[in-house]
């Protein structure tokens, strides 16, 4: 008699197959058992994506809460850079997205107020009737990819002027993530207005239009503060040429989303 090696029941000397758990017990020379890897290699396997998907997880937390902090140091102290924290390139996109889709979600939302308001009047002969095409997903996405553009051609500008620094930043990415963290306050008040547009769309249309006219303007803002130059002169012309350029060809994007 011999021994299972798996459940240790008294097994006949010639047993190929454990007849108490059903598991083959071969033995090689030296009197060694020899155990099917392939399933130890499964639960191995099974194990390792468990803890990768845990460490996943783990570290999404870590970088949202690495964010959050960055945003909050920025929202008190605009115009320092934070260089005791690792700013991801990952940030300064990820700004310009939540700003933009905030920008863009507060229009959509008055207009399609403004939109179904106009077509109840006009139903009851109170205004003429006029053909007007609304689509929400539309205008969302269009006005999104308008305003994301509108802020990144920005902070290319502002890039262009600062890497010829003796002190500037290393990379775009990093000097993205400083420069749309500077309007990190107007991106709560955004939000802020984002959730009041769905309670009163229409009474509160006009002052959250404005507050995303303003947060344009604070990026023009920013811009302009980001170009240091000892010449007064040579700085005026500089921001004027640049806020040129942009404008040209936001008019340009802008004439191409309305075509498509």
């Amino acid at each position: 008699m011999k021994q299972c090696y798996f459940c240790n029941h008294s097994i006949p000397d010639d047993a190929v197959v454990c007849p108490m758990c059903g598991m083959e017990v071969i033995e090689e020379k030296g009197n060694k058992p020899f155990i099917e890897k392939q399933s130890y290699k499964i639960n191995v396997e099974a194990s390792s994506r468990k803890d990768e998907k845990q460490f996943s997880f783990r570290k999404g937390l870590s970088s949202l809460s690495h964010y959050g902090t960055f945003l909050a140091r920025k929202t008190v102290h605009p115009l320092e850079s934070v260089p005791d924290l690792n700013i991801l390139t990952l940030y300064g996109y990820l700004t310009l997205v939540i700003s933009a889709v905030l920008s863009a979600g507060i229009v959509t939302r008055v207009v399609g107020a403004l939109e179904n308001t106009y077509q109840v009047l006009s139903s009851i002969s109170i205004l003429p009737v006029l053909s007007f095409s609304y689509s929400w997903l539309e205008w969302l996405i269009k006005l999104s990819l308008f305003f994301f553009l509108n802020y990144l051609l920005y902070g290319i500008l502002s890039y262009l002027f600062q890497k010829n620094k003796v002190e500037g930043p290393s990379t775009f990415g990093s000097w993205l993530a400083e420069f749309s963290a500077m309007n990190a306050l107007y991106i709560l008040i955004l939000l802020a207005f984002f959730l009041l547009s769905f309670v009163a769309p229409i009474g509160l249309g006009i002052p959250a239009l404005l507050f995303v006219a303003i947060h344009q303007l604070s990026y023009l803002v920013s811009f302009l503060l980001t170009i240091d130059n000892i010449n007064a002169n040579k700085k005026y012309y500089q921001g004027l040429i640049s806020t040129s350029i942009h404008f040209l060809l936001m008019v340009v994007i802008a004439y191409l989303l309305i075509k498509i």
